[in-house]
């Protein structure tokens, strides 16, 4: 039992790791840490990963359905495909990414789960950031940036809770769906694509030492609930 709990460390730290590693440079390392001490610390943050948590938990078994999430992600994130050598490489992250996130849902990978998405959450701020310094944000950006920003000003999880309530009240119209839906929404959607991007941006050459330690993990799983 001592191995396969090492095995749940481990995997842990590799996956932590890999991510720190590939969405970071030394420059924006730094900053990104000081935000994920922030979120990690968030009551209010905690809640809505946790019925973000439950709605994946309720929709990732159609793996047609998430394939079409991942290549919207894709598309939303960049803006070619040179990052990936060919059709092959995009379907493996793809495989790799159901796989992995199936694996992430499960109860006992719950801290890993909340990770990715404080990750996301830095990722939305990064992008809205650079689309700032260059004036291209559109009115519901320049909304959510300023949210953002709020929340993480103030420590005071009252406050933060008012901060999303308020997101929750301005409406406008999906770009996507053309029907009203709020920033809270949005900000959510959001999370959701970043955190898909961060899954299939793990290189390939990653994934023999993940797939491993995903297998060990999901063993102790299956093991604990005889």
């Amino acid at each position: 039992m001592r191995f396969f709990i090492s095995m749940l460390h481990l995997f842990l730290k590799v996956f932590q790791d890999i991510v720190w590693e590939n969405e970071y440079d030394r420059t924006t390392r730094k900053k990104a840490k000081q935000y994920f001490f922030q979120l990690s610390k968030s009551q209010v943050l905690s809640m809505l990963y946790q019925s973000v948590l439950l709605w994946f938990r309720k929709e990732i078994g159609d793996k047609n359905e998430m394939f079409d999430m991942f290549n919207e992600s894709l598309e939303n994130i960049y803006e070619n495909l040179a990052d990936f050598t060919s059709n092959y490489a995009i379907n493996l992250q793809k495989e790799f990414a159901f796989d992995f996130l199936q694996h992430l849902l499960a109860g006992h990978s719950k801290t890993n789960f909340f990770f990715l998405l404080n990750h996301a959450f830095i990722l939305v701020l990064e992008k809205l950031e650079r689309k700032s310094k260059k004036n291209e944000l559109l009115p519901r950006e320049e909304a959510m940036l300023d949210y953002i920003y709020r929340f993480l000003k103030t420590k005071n999880e009252k406050k933060r809770m008012s901060i999303m309530n308020k997101m929750g009240e301005y409406k406008m119209i999906s770009p996507y769906t053309y029907s009203e839906v709020d920033l809270y929404i949005m900000f959510g959607s959001n999370l959701q694509y970043n955190a898909f991007g961060i899954i299939l941006r793990i290189p390939l050459f990653r994934l023999d030492l993940i797939f491993p330690l995903m297998f060990l993990q999901g063993y102790l799983r299956d093991d604990s609930e005889l």
